[in-house]
């Protein structure tokens, strides 16, 4: 009997140790077949930032509990914004993005932010996706970074939300900074 609840025990062993290795082999080979991280294709790139200290010149704030139903694709999240670059030369423009998303009830509902500069996409340091979207209603919150590098005068900034069948943007808070060299 007791040599029957040990061969038992070691069928129970083997078969969970064959689970967990076939669930991880099924996890790996899934990893390595994920789509593009971004949803972008880049046609015009904005320059890239500078390195070293930057001095802060201004910063400003777009924020709102909006609660709007946006459709798929990229969809504005806040009003354009004018911000100058006074500086002889160039400014580089770090956005910080905090946005609230829910109310969606469609699977594999994949959403990213991205912010713009003059019309064009930020490629520094891309726009990746922030997940798929829970399908029971609720709401997550997203934040991302961006920086961009701007020659002088005035540029129009804009943060978008992009989805795959849509969502409703709740609360959002985006701060724009603009430094100098």
């Amino acid at each position: 009997m007791r040599k029957s609840i040990a061969v038992r025990l070691l069928m129970m062993s083997l078969c969970l140790a064959g689970v967990l290795a076939f669930s991880a082999a099924y996890h790996r080979v899934r990893a390595q077949n994920q789509q593009p991280t971004s949803p972008l294709n880049f046609t015009h790139e904005t320059g890239a930032p500078a390195n070293g200290s930057h001095a802060l010149g201004a910063t400003y704030f777009s924020w709102a509990n909006s609660q709007i139903m946006v459709g798929t694709g990229y969809q504005p999240v806040d009003p354009p914004l004018t911000i100058p670059c006074a500086a002889s030369g160039e400014c580089t423009i770090g956005i910080e993005q905090h946005v609230q998303v829910g109310l969606n009830y469609t699977a594999n509902n994949r959403w990213a932010m991205c912010t713009q500069v003059d019309g064009n996409f930020i490629h520094t340091p891309g726009c990746p996706f922030q997940g798929l979207m829970p399908t029971d209603g609720f709401y997550v919150v997203g934040a991302f970074a961006q920086q961009a590098h701007v020659t002088q005068g005035n540029h129009v900034l804009q943060t978008f939300v992009y989805t795959d069948f849509g969502v409703q943007v709740e609360t959002y808070s985006v701060i724009y900074r603009v430094y100098n060299p």
